[in-house]
């Protein structure tokens, strides 16, 4: 556990340690600053939850700064790429940067490249080009789920192609609250791609599902492969919920279904 008032600085080549519930690259819990560390090592924590810098992002913790490069494998069943729930704290300008290897070992988790649960503030954070992400469940391409009062801002997906079968948005995959803001998916030729037939699934360059809060001045640019069934929208995939202010998508969509989204 980082305190209150601490600061902390480390580079991880290995994190294969198993907590009973899942493992982080530099902590558990953080209360303090976790400035400038990068992890690119292996993360093992088969069935339980992953996460490259913390597990848990306290109220008045920070993490500035930090990325995860090619790790040489993942096991997990959930992954945070930075942080795992980033509980009313804030993590600022930190990027992760998956490669094939990686994605292989976790194709049955659910992804947030950057953050899982969303309930403080994700600002200035990107996913690298030339990462992939492949697996049978569901990707955020920054957060997997936003809800309360959570802030999603300024942020990027950079990467080069994302599979997945559950719901998937290049930001957000599920909107349940907050706002999402100035912040775009920029993957102009590249597959992004959803590979489900399941009704309920839905896929959207800026967010997946979208139920409560705003998304406002956002952009998405991607190409979107989406299977017989799928629920899809340039914008939001399935929209239940929510405002949607001044944001935009140009797309190139590939499907046998009309549009159920924005």
């Amino acid at each position: 556990i980082v305190t209150a008032g601490s600061q902390i600085s480390a580079t991880v080549l290995s994190s294969t340690a198993v907590e009973s519930v899942g493992v982080a690259g530099i902590c558990v819990e953080n209360h303090g600053r976790i400035v400038g560390c990068s992890n690119q090592g292996s993360m093992s924590a088969p069935n339980r939850l992953v996460a490259g810098i913390c597990l848990i992002n306290g109220t008045r913790g920070k993490i500035e700064g930090c990325n995860i490069i090619s790790p040489t494998s993942i096991q997990a069943a959930r992954i945070g790429g930075i942080c795992y729930m980033n509980d009313r704290g804030h993590v600022r300008a930190c990027y992760t940067a998956f490669n094939t290897a990686s994605s292989q070992n976790a194709t049955n988790a659910d992804w947030g490249g950057i953050v899982y649960e969303n309930k403080g503030a994700v600002t200035n954070c990107y996913l690298m080009q030339n990462g992939v992400i492949n697996t049978t469940k569901s990707v955020g391409g920054i957060v997997h789920t936003n809800t309360g009062d959570a802030i999603v801002d300024s942020c990027r997906n950079y990467a080069n192609t994302i599979f997945a079968q559950g719901v998937m948005g290049g930001i957000v995959a599920y909107l349940n609250g907050g706002e999402v803001r100035n912040s775009y998916c920029d993957i102009p030729n590249s597959a992004f791609r959803f590979e489900s037939t399941a009704t309920q699934k839905a896929v959207g360059g800026l967010v997946g599902v979208m139920n409560d809060g705003k998304l406002k001045n956002c952009y998405s640019h991607v190409m979107i492969y989406a299977n017989t069934g799928a629920q899809k929208g340039s914008v939001v995939g399935n929209v239940t919920g929510g405002t949607i202010e001044n944001c935009f998508g140009w797309n190139n969509v590939s499907s046998s279904t009309p549009f159920y989204g924005a």
